[in-house]
């Protein structure tokens, strides 16, 4: 893998270890990506996963790039495909999966903007024996392209103090434990 030069700055991580083994870390945002260099990051990483058995992408990402842009990698091949994706989560059986959202409403359930990320959440509502969805005010009463899942599928939702109270109670009505945390 080799480092790909961005015009902002870079983003800073600190971890603070105690001698009672307490880590606190401090996470700093990053920068914004242009599309050009976004562009040279998925060609980075593409170069190196030529090389690799698995790559794989996760935690957050800088602002400003686009909803989806993991799976978008992964049908360029710049991540693990989503074949090799789906084929372990069918054969995969967990007590919890936490999961979360770019979209939330009565109407339409737990939706997402990008066909392949709906396609792995599905199979991770499919092998697990209880669903958790992870979703902020700021998700809940939107709706984007693609559907995954239903209120029903859910177990759990978890979002913040500041959901409303009769949108909870509605969003409860249609399946989940709703928790304000």
């Amino acid at each position: 893998m080799h480092a790909v030069r961005v015009g902002g700055r870079t983003r800073s991580n600190v971890a603070i270890a105690e001698p009672g083994g307490v880590v606190t870390k401090l996470n700093e945002p990053g920068g914004p990506l242009s599309p050009g260099e976004l562009d040279e990051v998925g060609a980075a990483v593409a170069a190196a996963a030529r090389s690799a058995s698995r790559v794989v992408g996760c935690g957050s990402l800088p602002p400003g790039v686009p909803d989806g842009t993991y799976a978008r990698m992964c049908r360029r091949g710049q991540l693990v495909q989503q074949v090799a994706v789906l084929r372990p989560l069918a054969d995969l059986w967990v007590d919890v999966a936490f999961m979360a959202t770019n979209g939330c409403s009565v109407e339409r359930g737990l939706t997402t903007s990008d066909q392949a990320e709906a396609a792995v959440k599905r199979a991770m509502i499919a092998s697990s024996r209880r669903r958790v969805l992870l979703a902020d005010r700021t998700k809940i009463g939107h709706d984007h392209l693609m559907r995954f899942g239903g209120l029903a599928d859910v177990d759990v939702l978890i979002s913040d103090t500041g959901l409303d109270t009769d949108l909870a109670a509605d969003l409860a009505a249609a399946g989940p434990e709703v928790v304000r945390a």
